[in-house]
């Protein structure tokens, strides 16, 4: 049995991922290239782009503003959420849009 399903992730799936790929300029709007095995690739680039290295510079730049700006820590924490939670929103607004 493994060896059958060796074979099918061989030849059957990856010939087939490979011909799909292939054929993007086949593809003639955002959403159909969306679709595809790139477009999936390319939107998991987006989500880690968005939700990792955003939420960094998000709390970096909060670090900063908070040392000088904010006193009370309840204050600071809510901002902190309060920033995240719009980051996210964000996304997913986008991703629906998409």
């Amino acid at each position: 049995m493994t060896v059958a399903r060796r074979n099918f992730v061989g030849q059957t799936l990856l010939a087939n991922l490979g011909a799909h790929c292939t054929q993007v300029t086949a593809c003639t709007s955002l959403s159909t290239v969306l679709y595809s095995p790139l477009g999936t690739a390319m939107l998991i680039v987006l989500a880690y782009n968005v939700v990792v290295i955003c939420t960094k510079h998000v709390n970096y730049s909060m670090e900063i503003t908070a040392k000088d700006y904010v006193q009370d820590q309840q204050l600071y924490v809510i901002m902190r959420y309060g920033i995240l939670a719009c980051v996210l929103l964000g996304m997913e607004v986008m991703f629906i849009e998409v």
